[in-house]
């Protein structure tokens, strides 16, 4: 007895049905635990990456945070301002296997991150990134101008240059952080600081943005 055709396309669309109702379940599972709400713009969760002489004089205007990871923005007396990324993904990165790359392929600067939101104050930063980072040993940073290893040690390591978008990928070249500026390059400094079970990625830029702010790094807690 032959079962009509009709069958097998009902039975196939089906199936199709049921797997993307799957998948879309799974996703929501994986990624719901991920998701960072907003905190109470305290900074209490990144305040400790600074010098006790400063802490008072920071000022937090935005802060996300889940069990895992904070990312938290701080202004210093209108001079500098710290983004901070507390990630506790990325812990097995090793300090010795952050990697630089020049490069202005779009494919490369913007692919992977599913969302976004704008930082405000002097210059603009819009970030974004995905909902559950996905890290190895290795972190390899993108961006249209080179920028330079300037220190490292065994529990940071410091970089400079001046770009408008910098881009944090795994292993395999999966981005999981970008960082632009629509306006102009950010004359910066990339602090990769490992602290109390947590790597901390933390940009350092001046809010006149007219050099590279070299006297910020003294307000971080670098041991």
């Amino acid at each position: 007895m032959q079962i009509p055709i009709r069958k097998y396309i009902h039975a196939g669309i089906l199936t199709v049905i049921i797997y993307s109702i799957g998948h879309l379940l799974y996703s929501i599972a994986k990624t719901s635990q991920c998701e960072l709400t907003f905190g109470s713009n305290s900074g209490s969760r990144c305040i400790n990456l600074f010098n006790d002489s400063v802490k008072q004089k920071m000022k937090c205007f935005f802060e996300l945070e889940n069990n895992e990871s904070a990312i938290c923005a701080f202004n210093f007396q209108d001079k500098y301002r710290y983004v901070v990324w507390q990630l506790g993904e990325f812990r097995n990165v090793d300090l010795q296997r952050i990697n630089f790359y020049k490069t202005k392929d779009k494919l490369i600067l913007d692919a992977n991150p599913t969302h976004e939101f704008d930082l405000g104050v002097g210059p603009s930063l819009m970030v974004k990134d995905i909902f559950c980072f996905s890290m190895s040993e290795e972190l390899n940073i993108h961006t249209p101008i080179k920028m330079k290893i300037d220190t490292i040690s065994k529990n940071f390591c410091i970089a400079s240059g001046t770009a408008n978008k910098i881009s944090f990928a795994n292993d395999k070249n999966e981005n999981q952080i970008i960082i632009s500026t629509n306006n102009f390059p950010l004359c910066s400094k990339l602090v990769f600081l490992k602290q109390n079970q947590n790597f901390n990625i933390v940009l350092v830029t001046s809010v006149e943005n007219r050099k590279i702010p070299d006297d910020a790094l003294k307000n971080l807690r670098l041991n």
